[in-house]
């Protein structure tokens, strides 16, 4: 009985403690909300103000459409579809575009809590590194520069989040049960691909995961038949719509070309330079008099031609853009700031800083944060690297660096989906530390004893 009532008290107190973590992270960001002042409907805000617009459109009935009323794909229509919901309930106004980015932080700070709770398992102290790691994503400077903006970030770090999770709920069942339903995974991560282009290639993680657990040709094939039914459930109603509207079935956007012509050019440097977009616009010149859709099409198809043939050329260059890619994608972690502090959108830091002492002191804090909890997430994932749960969220993480590194340019915005991933390592990392040094304590403590 006395057994019994001490876990019921510490799962009270614990519950109590995730609680604590989801009001602080919603107290910071809405602090930081009211702080900033960032209306991309005053000024225009590149991918922000389109965000917003774009909901404003699928609001009136109309499915995505470009300035001129032409069906457009340039952009997922996932946080959009989010957006539009979310005005359609609480009206259309940029402080619910706030409160939405605000409860979806809190969300992800549940999930994280609840990830933890499974990933953590092998690392000792389950509950207190699950609820280190809630608290480190709850007051994660970076994320919470994210709080104000109509950026994707915010919806795609959620889904990510709950992602991991699920898999790993169905990775636990499927000990008991061969084949578990992978297809609602499957049809998460189509939300997911229609968030964030990203997350595209993200079936990679789960087939390589099954292919190392089981090494069964069969049961990767299964599981991933069932993913495939999911994904395409979700997927190709908008792949269809693109297929009638526009003449081409644009799996997810078109916008790909655009990012393959910044990652493998002649002038690539491993960012979104300006030196980039100069030389898309001069790729594209000879298309500027197309209609549109037609001119989004073939500009997409000529961008992605050309950059595939320029890589596969020029092996050698691409190989030495990697750790240029690698360090762009990781040099700072104030994107967030740096959008919310200008009126267009910042292009490798170059094209504008946030101004002002404050600002440079809020940026090195919440660099300095990230590359602490860096730190402890890697102590994290040597620790434990042979654990399951652990190696689902190094090939997780591994995959977006991949992308980021190989695929497409490097810029602090997309290391964000990583935020709870770190948060997980950095608590196992913490708790090994922890006890190491604990360890080394009692050890010095005996032998003080014994020579006494």
């Amino acid at each position: 009985m006395a057994g019994h009532a001490h876990e019921r008290a510490t799962h009270v107190a614990f519950s109590r403690g995730v609680i604590v973590c989801l009001f602080v992270a919603a107290v910071i960001r809405l602090g930081w909300v009211s702080a900033v002042e960032v209306d991309p409907r005053k000024s225009f805000h590149f991918d922000m103000t389109w965000y917003d617009l774009a909901a404003l459109t699928l609001l009136d009935g109309h499915v995505l459409t470009d300035s001129q009323g032409a069906a457009t794909a340039f952009w997922p229509p996932g946080y959009p579809a989010l957006l539009a919901a979310a005005y359609a309930l609480f009206g259309a106004s940029i402080r619910t575009a706030q409160g939405l980015n605000v409860a979806l932080a809190c969300l992800t700070c549940w999930l994280t809590y609840a990830l933890a709770l499974r990933v953590c398992r092998g690392s000792g102290h389950t509950q207190v590194c699950a609820l280190v790691a809630a608290a480190i994503v709850a007051v994660f400077p970076g994320y919470v520069f994210f709080a104000p903006l109509t950026l994707s970030e915010n919806a795609f770090i959620a889904l990510l989040c709950g992602l991991l999770l699920l898999f790993a709920r169905l990775q636990d069942s499927a000990r008991s049960r061969p084949f578990p339903h992978w297809w609602g995974f499957g049809a998460l991560l189509g939300v997911a691909m229609l968030t964030r282009g990203a997350a595209s290639f993200f079936f990679a993680v789960p087939i390589a995961l099954w292919w190392i657990e089981t090494r069964s040709a069969k049961i990767v094939f299964v599981r991933s038949a069932a993913l495939a039914i999911g994904v395409a459930v979700v997927v190709l109603p908008w792949t269809a719509r693109n297929a009638l509207t526009m003449g081409s079935p644009v799996l997810v956007s078109t916008s790909v070309g655009m990012a393959l012509t910044y990652a493998h050019s002649p002038v690539a440097d491993g960012s979104e330079s300006l030196a980039m977009v100069g030389y898309r616009r001069d790729l594209l010149k000879s298309l500027q008099s197309l209609p549109n859709p037609e001119r989004e099409i073939r500009e997409m198809q000529l961008g992605a031609r050309v950059a595939i043939g320029y890589a596969l050329s020029h092996p050698l260059r691409e190989l030495s853009l990697i750790p240029r890619r690698l360090y762009f994608l990781f040099h700072h972690d104030h994107a967030g700031l740096e959008w919310a502090m200008t009126r267009h959108e910042p292009i490798a830091g170059a094209a504008s800083q946030a101004g002002g002492s404050t600002d440079r002191l809020l940026g090195m804090i919440a660099t300095g944060f990230f590359f602490w909890v860096c730190g402890l997430a890697m102590v994290g994932g040597w620790v434990c690297r042979r654990d399951v749960g652990v190696r689902l969220l190094i090939v997780a993480a591994s995959y977006f660096v991949l992308m980021h590194t190989v695929l497409f340019v490097g810029n602090p915005r997309y290391h964000a989906p990583l935020y709870p991933i770190l948060a997980v390592l950095a608590s196992i990392g913490g708790s090994a530390i922890f006890r190491m040094f604990a360890k080394e304590s009692i050890n010095r403590r005996v032998e003080s004893a014994a020579r006494r």
